[in-house]
């Protein structure tokens, strides 16, 4: 049996507690700080239940020599103040948790049920270690997986050479990390790198904020004039991310400045001519777009020239362990965290899971696991925490839904109608309305949701009147 040990001044306190944990467990009691960490050293319990206000050493203080004795034990503080700073206080000074009075015999064992497991599985738990310094500095391209290594070969083939670069992917595969490793491996690289997010300007802002405006431009503009995103990279690297969500009368001035170098401000007269290289980056299929007149097809074939398509983390998971590793580095540098490393079973955990969020999502889900976790290492259970649940099996169907359709196929036979239609319309319209509203009435950020193009979006929205 695992044991456990009770540190409380009050002796009801002490007997109410091992009353109700004697049955599972060999439970000790102390009085004081003193004795209790002189029962520790006769027996090293896997989960300690320590009153915040002892006499003697203090709760705190007791905390600290039990953490740097026992490390593994699970601490469970018993407070009478359930205040923001006393919680604060006991989490940060590494609790596994705390229990306020009047204590509640059914959360007392499942707190200290919970820490017992934790306690005895870190104990034996195999962790990968990771070093504690960074391997790599900053934001960096992670993976030796034969598609990311593809990948590196084709950056060395064309960071040099000053042509523009389309780089493709899915979102949050790193699509803006291999336009700054082009950037930092050019000739260019003692210039600036600016970066503007096509989709996340508004399009009325978008054409000043690219080639900047003359004084006097437009109702409240700075009487000195501004200089836009090209002349702020002079001499460096453009890069315009999420090109594909362009409007197509500005695609037109962007297409003449990647022709002829030039460009001029909004509303002034002077011809610029900034000496850029520009990099471009989408997660939208040009082809369709073109295809649908959404975008130019001179501007796509100018953007071409040269293609770098990152793979999706599906196609790569054997570089989960470096992207944990490098991902533990960076936020217990960023964060101040100790994490010493991952079980063996979080690599088995995420491989099993489909990554839609790609590299991004993965870094995220690291992030959140180690902010919550309460041991010193990443465990499989935390990480399965901040994952999303699993979706229905294939073939199942919300009953609500369900509900509604069949509404909508009795009213159809009822009036004479064609089922199908009728049902894929009503819930095409609630599918398009719902990523309105979601949206907030942006048709780029609509159209990204459902996955389909603006043109497509603008059509729908037409036909249903919406």
């Amino acid at each position: 049996m695992e044991r456990v040990l009770i540190v409380d001044d009050e002796p009801g306190v002490r007997h109410f507690l091992k009353k109700i944990l004697d049955r599972d467990y060999l439970v000790a009691a102390a009085e004081d700080g003193e004795t209790a960490l002189e029962a520790i050293e006769v027996a090293e319990p896997a989960a300690i239940l320590l009153d915040w206000k002892l006499p003697g050493i203090s709760g705190v203080e007791l905390l600290r020599e039990i953490r740097g004795r026992l490390p593994e034990a699970a601490v469970v503080v018993i407070t009478a103040f359930g205040d923001t700073d006393t919680a604060i206080q006991v989490i940060e000074e590494g609790a596994f948790d705390y229990l306020t009075k009047p204590l509640d015999l059914d959360t007392v064992r499942e707190v200290i049920g919970r820490g017992v497991q934790s306690a005895s599985r870190g104990a034996t738990a195999e962790i990968l270690t990771v070093a504690p310094e960074e391997r790599l500095k900053g934001h960096q391209l992670i993976g030796n997986a034969a598609p990311m290594v593809a990948v590196y070969k084709q950056i060395a083939q064309v960071a040099k050479l000053d042509v523009t670069v389309l780089i493709r992917g899915d979102s949050g595969t790193g699509k803006e990390l291999v336009a700054r490793t082009l950037h930092r491996y050019s000739r260019r690289a003692g210039g600036p790198f600016v970066a503007v997010n096509c989709a996340a300007i508004p399009e009325n802002l978008l054409e000043s904020e690219l080639f900047g405006y003359a004084p006097g431009a437009f109702t409240g503009a700075d009487r000195h004039g501004k200089a836009g995103r090209f002349e702020q990279a002079a001499g460096g690297t453009l890069f315009l991310d999420e090109v594909g969500d362009m409007e197509l009368v500005l695609q037109a001035k962007v297409l003449r400045a990647l022709q002829d170098g030039t460009f001029q401000r909004l509303g002034g007269s002077d011809t610029l001519h900034p000496d850029v290289r520009v990099l471009a980056a989408t997660n939208r299929p040009l082809e369709e777009l073109v295809g649908e007149g959404g975008f130019r097809p001179d501007l796509f074939h100018r953007l071409n020239g040269v293609t770098i398509e990152l793979p999706a983390l599906r196609n790569h998971l054997d570089d989960l362990p470096d992207l944990l590793t490098h991902f533990i580095q960076r936020f217990n540098a960023e964060l101040g965290l100790h994490m010493r490393g991952f079980e063996p079973a979080v690599v088995e955990l995420l491989a099993g899971y489909p990554w839609p969020g790609n590299v991004r999502e993965l870094e995220n889900t690291v992030r959140r696991a180690m902010v919550m976790s309460k041991v010193d290492y990443l465990a499989a259970d935390a990480v399965r925490d901040q994952l999303p649940a699993p979706p229905p099996a294939v073939g199942t169907i919300d009953p609500r839904c369900a509900t509604l359709v069949e509404q909508a196929i009795d009213r159809s036979v009822a009036e004479g109608v064609a089922p199908y239609a009728t049902v894929m319309a009503m819930v095409e319209r609630m599918v398009v309305k719902s990523a309105l509203a979601r949206s907030e009435g942006n048709q780029v950020q609509a159209a990204k949701l459902l996955g389909i193009t603006s043109t497509t979006l603008r059509k729908k929205i037409e036909e249903y009147g919406l």
